[in-house]
């Protein structure tokens, strides 16, 4: 669908974004493997948590409400559809070496279908387990047997993905022998923390040591676990009170619980003199007027790239580190390249970065594209709202992938939806 929005801004702006999908899908995988019950708080539900719980389900685990009931999984029966859910279906490569017979195949719809696989495939092959792409491409759909693998020692190229690792560290509490993995050229390494941390939690710790981690032969208790607000969430939040100048309070933001996406719109602030400070549960942001030049490594929070990258409609920001930014659901390099320069700002692309200079006056009325993808829609949503520029923008729908309230809270701060045919 397209879509305007409409512009009356209310005087008071807070927000809480939704739980964490990434803690809750890592949460939900962990919780199920762990014998007995869990209880895993789940209070909004994503496509990718709606992918996750319910090829769980199709696993034989029982989730009732916010009860996870673990089992080791059973041959599901039938081919396992991921929707566009990278984690989902990395993770549960995986997983599936661990059903008790047979085979398991794993797909998903075609944006899903172009993103690799590759690496995971051949370190579970490796370590002594049974995988294959079809055609023996570097692309799912995937095909597991069940056989569990054995451990041992195994490299991973990390560079496209840290869901390949976290995919085995999940799982390797499970095979027959203490597991080393060394994870070469890693991108996203706090989504790996946020792994080890739902793990410690259901009561398996992995040894780090550099860039090698060791898995250990455990088993997982049942434990409770509250998911915090999602960072990559609250950044279009960030990015819209930086581009307004006006106050804003994000609830629910926990600096305990690792999150990638959280730490470089800190230090954005901090480079720009934006006032901030999180306090207890909140993160509370003060008026601004934002000018200036920001060079920006975003090597481990990629997901940042879409709502930093529209700060480069009020200041010249440089991007680097996010090559792996081209392998979401679209490329996004180049979605934002298309995007800003319509509304006049001068961008410069790189392989692994972008380069944006502010317009002296962004243009109003532009056709914008979504590019199918969730985090572009919301960016460029972010970005008319705060400039009110009456664009008309398109995929409406595609934020219920990882944000399905995202402009129920858009129209809380005064600014409504109004579909256009």
């Amino acid at each position: 669908m397209k879509f305007k929005f409409s512009y009356e801004p209310v005087e008071s702006w807070s927000v809480k974004p939704p739980q964490s999908k990434s803690y809750l899908q890592r949460a939900l995988l962990v919780a199920s493997l762990a014998a007995g019950r869990s209880r895993v708080v789940i209070d909004d539900v994503s496509d990718d948590v709606k992918a996750m719980s319910s090829a769980l389900r199709l696993f034989g685990v029982k989730i009732n409400g916010n009860t996870v009931h673990g089992s080791m999984p059973l041959n599901p029966g039938k081919i396992i559809m991921c929707g566009e859910s990278g984690a989902t279906i990395r993770f549960l490569t995986s997983y599936s070496t661990l059903v008790d017979r047979g085979y398991t195949v794993l797909t998903g719809k075609a944006g899903l279908l172009k993103r690799p696989i590759a690496p995971l495939v051949n370190a579970i092959v490796n370590l002594g387990g049974w995988a294959t792409t079809l055609s023996e491409s570097a692309y799912p759909p995937v095909i597991i047997r069940a056989q569990r693998m054995s451990g041992g020692g195994v490299t991973i190229n990390s560079s496209d993905s840290s869901q390949y690792l976290s995919s085995l560290l999940m799982v390797l509490p499970y095979s027959a022998k203490t597991t080393s993995i060394r994870a070469e050229s890693l991108v996203s390494r706090p989504y790996v923390d946020m792994t080890l941390h739902v793990m410690k939690t259901f009561g398996v710790d992995v040894e780090v040591n550099g860039g090698v981690y060791t898995v250990r032969k455990a088993c997982y208790r049942p434990a409770e676990f509250e998911p915090p607000a999602d960072a990559s969430s609250a950044a279009f939040f960030i990015s819209l009170a930086l581009l307004s100048g006006r106050r804003v309070v994000l609830k629910g933001i926990n600096e305990n619980a690792p999150q990638a996406d959280l730490l470089p719109m800190l230090k954005v602030m901090n480079e720009l003199g934006v006032p901030h400070e999180v306090a207890q549960g909140n993160l509370n942001i003060g008026e601004s007027r934002i000018s200036g030049m920001l060079e920006v490594d975003l090597r481990n929070s990629p997901d940042s790239l879409p709502p930093l990258s529209v700060l480069g409609l009020k200041v010249k920001i440089k991007i680097t580190g996010v090559g792996h930014a081209r392998i979401k659901e679209s490329d996004r390099i180049s979605a934002i390249s298309s995007e800003l320069s319509k509304l006049g700002a001068k961008v410069e692309e790189a392989p692994d970065g972008i380069t944006i200079s502010p317009p002296l006056t962004p243009r109003k009325g532009i056709k914008l594209n979504g590019w199918n993808d969730h985090r572009i829609v919301m960016a460029m949503s972010v970005a008319d709202a705060a400039l009110e520029l009456g664009s008309t923008i398109e995929n409406y729908e595609n934020v219920s992938k990882s944000y399905p309230r995202f402009f129920d809270d858009m129209a809380a701060l005064g600014y409504r939806v109004v579909p256009v045919e």
